[in-house]
């Protein structure tokens, strides 16, 4: 009996751990899977960037010609 309460409540304290886990990793994959997001659009935004950039050092060379 005594092994059978000892694991009722080693359970019960288990369940207790992955619930607070739960709690604290629920934000922060939410938080990271934002900051993917985010990153990928800067990193978007980075090579539009660079891209419309290497279009004017283009068309400046072909106009200084």
């Amino acid at each position: 009996m005594g092994f059978y309460f000892l694991s009722t409540k080693l359970s019960r304290q288990a369940d207790q751990a992955f619930d607070a886990a739960r709690n604290v990793l629920g934000p922060l994959e939410k938080a990271a899977e934002n900051l993917q997001v985010v990153s990928a659009r800067a990193a978007e935004f980075s090579s539009t960037a660079q891209g419309q950039l290497r279009q004017l050092g283009h068309w400046w060379t072909r106009r200084a010609a």
